[in-house]
């Protein structure tokens, strides 16, 4: 007489094992939320506002454009932002005035008879280094368009008409100052987990789950939200106080500026909370 067979033991699969990881960090990636914006824009120059990408410098009465240390070039305004124009959630957050970012495009300008050395500008990831680079806030009202000294600028204007708001979580390299602690056993090829915050005590191969999976800070412009750091960490230090420095607006390499910060690289402009005319400049690439 045939005689049917135990049904063998269910045991969960690596797929049960990573989504119900994600699926009970789900209240500790929700509760580190940020909100961030994504620019809205149209080519061209502003009209009523002062925020935009690239285009014609705006400066102070009198002020000439800075220049590159390494090879005398003009720098490239990247990026200018109204602070008193920023979504209305965040107005006061980062003080008055206007930020501006300066650049060194030397390397892809494309202009073989300028006379002037190819230039890399090197040194120019370095917050504060202001060889290649400059990034400062200045008075609203003391700017004025002021006509490229070379004609038209390297790079064609795109003024910022609007923010589109969205939500934004940690990026791996700050999920453990968020309270996401891993730890890696690279012998057995497990990754435990833990976060107070939810009763999350599990470990899982380091294969089967990829911590970008779990939070993840958007790339491309933005202002606010989480930074996406390509390396580690890279927030400076207040030289006045030093406090670690908030990061104001990130900057991909081709979004909204036509420019690649080494191989694809993402940079971010830094502001201090305690002085928020204290601001820097800084990438990494991969």
């Amino acid at each position: 007489m045939f005689r049917r067979q135990p049904r063998p033991e269910a045991h969960p699969t690596i797929t049960d094992a990573r989504q119900s990881i994600i699926d009970k960090l789900e209240p500790w990636k929700l509760a580190q939320s940020r909100a961030a914006w994504r620019p809205i824009v149209t080519p061209g120059e502003p009209g009523d506002s002062v925020s935009k990408f690239c285009g014609a410098p705006w400066l102070m009465p009198d002020e000439l454009v800075p220049n590159c240390t390494l090879c005398g070039r003009d720098l490239q305004l990247l990026v200018q932002l109204d602070l008193g124009a920023v979504p209305s959630e965040t107005v006061g957050d980062f003080g008055a005035g206007v930020v501006q970012l300066f650049y060194c495009v030397g390397q892809q300008r494309g202009v073989p008879n300028d006379g002037k050395p190819e230039c890399w500008a090197e040194g120019a990831w370095e917050p504060f280094s202001n060889v290649a680079s400059r990034v400062r806030v200045v008075p609203r009202r003391a700017l004025a368009p002021t006509p490229h000294p070379g004609g038209a600028p390297e790079f064609a204007a795109t003024a910022i008409t609007g923010w589109e708001r969205f939500e934004d979580f940690p990026h791996p390299v700050d999920h453990e100052a968020a309270g996401l602690l891993r730890s890696y056993d690279f012998e057995a090829r497990t990754v435990t987990l833990r976060c107070p915050s939810v009763g999350l005590d599990a470990t899982i191969g380091i294969d089967d789950l990829q911590v970008e999976d779990i939070a993840m800070a958007a790339e491309k412009d933005k202002l606010n939200g989480w930074p996406c750091w390509v390396q580690g960490n890279e927030q400076p230090a207040c030289p006045t106080c030093g406090t670690a420095m908030t990061v104001l607006f990130q900057v991909d390499s081709e979004d909204h500026v036509p420019y690649m910060f080494g191989d694809m690289g993402i940079g971010h402009i830094t502001q201090c909370p305690t002085h928020p005319d204290t601001v820097a400049f800084g990438w990494a690439c991969s």
